[in-house]
Protein backbone atom coordinates (compact mmCIF):
# COMPACT_ATOMS: atom_id res chain seq x y z
CA UNK A 1 0.00 0.00 0.00
CA UNK A 2 1.21 3.48 -0.74
CA UNK A 3 0.59 6.66 1.25
CA UNK A 4 -2.37 7.81 -0.86
CA UNK A 5 -4.06 4.41 -0.26
CA UNK A 6 -3.87 5.04 3.52
CA UNK A 7 -5.37 8.49 3.07
CA UNK A 8 -8.29 7.00 1.12
CA UNK A 9 -8.70 4.15 3.60
CA UNK A 10 -8.68 6.52 6.62
CA UNK A 11 -10.72 9.32 5.04
CA UNK A 12 -13.60 10.28 7.31
CA UNK A 13 -12.39 8.02 10.13
CA UNK A 14 -12.07 9.41 13.60
CA UNK A 15 -8.46 9.82 14.73
CA UNK A 16 -7.65 8.22 18.08
CA UNK A 17 -6.49 10.78 20.63
CA UNK A 18 -5.51 9.09 23.90
CA UNK A 19 -6.60 10.91 27.06
CA UNK A 20 -6.59 10.20 30.77
CA UNK A 21 -8.98 11.40 33.42
CA UNK A 22 -8.09 13.52 36.42
CA UNK A 23 -10.71 13.95 39.13
CA UNK A 24 -10.19 16.33 42.05
CA UNK A 25 -12.43 16.63 45.13
CA UNK A 26 -11.98 19.69 47.33
CA UNK A 27 -13.56 20.11 50.77
CA UNK A 28 -13.62 23.43 52.66
CA UNK A 29 -12.68 22.51 56.22
CA UNK A 30 -12.26 24.50 59.40
CA UNK A 31 -8.95 24.06 61.14
CA UNK A 32 -9.51 24.50 64.86
CA UNK A 33 -6.20 24.46 66.70
CA UNK A 34 -4.80 22.56 63.68
CA UNK A 35 -7.41 19.80 63.77
CA UNK A 36 -9.68 19.65 60.70
CA UNK A 37 -13.46 19.80 61.06
CA UNK A 38 -16.21 19.87 58.39
CA UNK A 39 -17.17 23.24 56.97
CA UNK A 40 -20.65 22.60 58.38
CA UNK A 41 -19.28 23.96 61.68
CA UNK A 42 -19.03 27.43 60.11
CA UNK A 43 -22.22 28.83 61.77
CA UNK A 44 -20.48 28.43 65.14
CA UNK A 45 -17.90 31.02 64.06
CA UNK A 46 -19.94 33.06 61.52
CA UNK A 47 -19.76 36.26 63.58
CA UNK A 48 -15.96 36.18 63.64
CA UNK A 49 -14.92 34.63 60.33
CA UNK A 50 -15.95 35.00 56.69
CA UNK A 51 -17.29 32.01 54.76
CA UNK A 52 -15.15 30.05 52.28
CA UNK A 53 -16.80 31.51 49.17
CA UNK A 54 -13.85 33.78 48.30
CA UNK A 55 -11.32 30.94 48.49
CA UNK A 56 -10.13 29.62 45.14
CA UNK A 57 -8.61 26.24 44.26
CA UNK A 58 -6.90 25.90 40.87
CA UNK A 59 -5.58 22.84 39.08
CA UNK A 60 -2.73 23.39 36.61
CA UNK A 61 -0.93 20.96 34.32
CA UNK A 62 2.46 22.06 33.01
CA UNK A 63 1.54 25.60 34.01
CA UNK A 64 -1.76 25.61 32.08
CA UNK A 65 -4.93 26.22 34.10
CA UNK A 66 -7.27 23.21 33.81
CA UNK A 67 -9.94 24.33 36.23
CA UNK A 68 -10.80 26.77 38.99
CA UNK A 69 -13.15 26.13 41.93
CA UNK A 70 -14.85 28.42 44.44
CA UNK A 71 -16.88 27.32 47.45
CA UNK A 72 -20.37 28.83 47.59
CA UNK A 73 -22.22 27.74 50.74
CA UNK A 74 -18.93 26.23 51.99
CA UNK A 75 -19.68 23.06 50.03
CA UNK A 76 -17.43 20.39 48.53
CA UNK A 77 -16.57 20.91 44.86
CA UNK A 78 -15.46 18.43 42.22
CA UNK A 79 -13.52 18.88 39.01
CA UNK A 80 -13.19 16.18 36.34
CA UNK A 81 -10.88 16.81 33.40
CA UNK A 82 -9.64 14.76 30.47
CA UNK A 83 -5.96 15.40 29.72
CA UNK A 84 -4.21 14.52 26.48
CA UNK A 85 -1.86 11.59 26.92
CA UNK A 86 1.40 11.06 25.04
CA UNK A 87 3.04 8.17 23.25
CA UNK A 88 6.61 9.25 24.04
CA UNK A 89 7.79 9.38 27.66
CA UNK A 90 7.45 12.93 28.96
CA UNK A 91 7.70 14.57 32.39
CA UNK A 92 4.81 16.75 33.58
CA UNK A 93 3.94 18.85 36.60
CA UNK A 94 0.46 18.74 38.17
CA UNK A 95 -0.20 21.69 40.50
CA UNK A 96 -2.88 22.38 43.11
CA UNK A 97 -3.09 26.04 44.11
CA UNK A 98 -5.06 27.79 46.84
CA UNK A 99 -5.58 31.53 46.68
CA UNK A 100 -7.94 34.20 47.96
CA UNK A 101 -7.33 33.56 51.63
CA UNK A 102 -7.20 36.74 53.70
CA UNK A 103 -7.31 37.70 57.36
CA UNK A 104 -11.12 37.52 57.26
CA UNK A 105 -10.80 33.73 56.85
CA UNK A 106 -9.17 33.24 60.27
CA UNK A 107 -10.08 34.17 63.84
CA UNK A 108 -9.82 33.16 67.46
CA UNK A 109 -12.82 31.51 69.08
CA UNK A 110 -14.30 32.51 72.42
CA UNK A 111 -12.19 29.69 73.87
CA UNK A 112 -9.01 31.23 72.34
CA UNK A 113 -8.78 28.47 69.71
CA UNK A 114 -7.19 29.31 66.38
CA UNK A 115 -9.87 28.91 63.68
CA UNK A 116 -9.05 29.10 59.97
CA UNK A 117 -10.39 27.89 56.64
CA UNK A 118 -8.42 25.10 54.99
CA UNK A 119 -9.03 23.32 51.70
CA UNK A 120 -8.64 19.57 51.92
CA UNK A 121 -8.37 17.76 48.60
CA UNK A 122 -7.88 14.36 47.10
CA UNK A 123 -7.34 13.42 43.50
CA UNK A 124 -7.72 10.39 41.30
CA UNK A 125 -6.09 9.45 38.02
CA UNK A 126 -8.32 7.15 36.00
CA UNK A 127 -10.41 6.75 39.19
CA UNK A 128 -7.39 5.40 41.10
CA UNK A 129 -6.58 7.17 44.41
CA UNK A 130 -3.24 8.92 44.59
CA UNK A 131 -2.89 9.33 48.38
CA UNK A 132 0.07 7.06 49.21
CA UNK A 133 1.59 7.29 45.73
CA UNK A 134 2.41 10.99 46.03
CA UNK A 135 4.82 10.32 48.87
CA UNK A 136 6.79 7.70 46.96
CA UNK A 137 7.07 8.66 43.29
CA UNK A 138 10.27 10.68 43.38
CA UNK A 139 13.26 9.95 45.59
CA UNK A 140 14.52 13.55 45.25
CA UNK A 141 11.41 14.99 46.98
CA UNK A 142 10.07 16.59 43.80
CA UNK A 143 6.55 16.14 45.12
CA UNK A 144 5.05 18.48 47.67
CA UNK A 145 1.61 17.14 48.58
CA UNK A 146 -0.05 17.50 52.00
CA UNK A 147 -3.71 17.18 50.85
CA UNK A 148 -4.75 20.19 52.93
CA UNK A 149 -3.75 23.77 52.18
CA UNK A 150 -4.42 26.42 54.77
CA UNK A 151 -2.70 29.35 53.15
CA UNK A 152 -2.23 30.79 49.68
CA UNK A 153 0.23 28.27 48.27
CA UNK A 154 0.86 25.73 45.54
CA UNK A 155 1.41 22.00 45.96
CA UNK A 156 2.63 19.85 43.12
CA UNK A 157 3.43 16.36 41.92
CA UNK A 158 5.70 15.29 39.08
CA UNK A 159 4.29 12.58 36.85
CA UNK A 160 5.13 10.94 33.57
CA UNK A 161 3.15 10.09 30.47
CA UNK A 162 2.05 7.80 28.95
CA UNK A 163 -0.01 7.75 32.12
CA UNK A 164 -0.69 3.98 32.17
CA UNK A 165 3.02 3.26 32.11
CA UNK A 166 3.47 5.61 35.09
CA UNK A 167 0.53 4.01 36.94
CA UNK A 168 1.91 0.50 36.38
CA UNK A 169 5.35 1.63 37.53
CA UNK A 170 3.78 2.75 40.83
CA UNK A 171 1.08 0.09 41.14
CA UNK A 172 2.27 -1.12 44.58
CA UNK A 173 1.36 2.23 46.14
CA UNK A 174 -1.94 2.46 44.26
CA UNK A 175 -2.91 -1.01 45.51
CA UNK A 176 -2.13 0.09 49.09
CA UNK A 177 -4.45 3.09 48.61
CA UNK A 178 -7.19 0.83 47.25
CA UNK A 179 -6.84 -1.57 50.20
CA UNK A 180 -6.90 1.28 52.74
CA UNK A 181 -9.88 2.86 50.97
CA UNK A 182 -12.00 -0.28 51.37
CA UNK A 183 -11.62 -0.61 55.16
Amino acid sequence: MISSDYNILLAGKKKFNPVWQLRVLVYPMLSIDYVLFPGAMYPTFAEKISDAELLTFEVLYDGVLLGKLNFPNNEKQELTIEIKDTIEFEQHLLEFKMSGKENIHSCFSDKCESVSWTLQYCFFIEDLPMNILCYHTEPDSTNNITYAVGQNQTEYIALETPIYSWLIKHSDYIVRDLILDTH
